[in-house]
């Protein structure tokens, strides 16, 4: 996913759609050589989600459960 989409606030509403439909388990940054020449350079992350039934992400909304982030090396 391009590091704009997570970051760009006109786009929250991309965000909340995912945090109401997963559990966010960590976000790795990805260098931004990582898809060249494929791609224009763009600075990407890696989204790891588990799927869980509606009344499970409800109660970890409630308890703000930790997310794991790595930058790139």
């Amino acid at each position: 996913m391009p590091d704009g989409d997570l970051t760009n606030s006109t786009l929250s509403y991309l965000r909340d759609w995912i945090k109401d439909r997963a559990r966010i388990l960590a976000v790795v940054s990805l260098h931004q050589e990582t898809f060249i020449p494929h791609g224009a350079g763009v600075k990407a992350s890696v989204l790891f989600l588990q799927k869980l039934p509606a009344k499970e992400l409800v109660k970890l909304k409630e308890a703000d459960y930790p997310v794991c982030a790595l930058p790139p090396k």
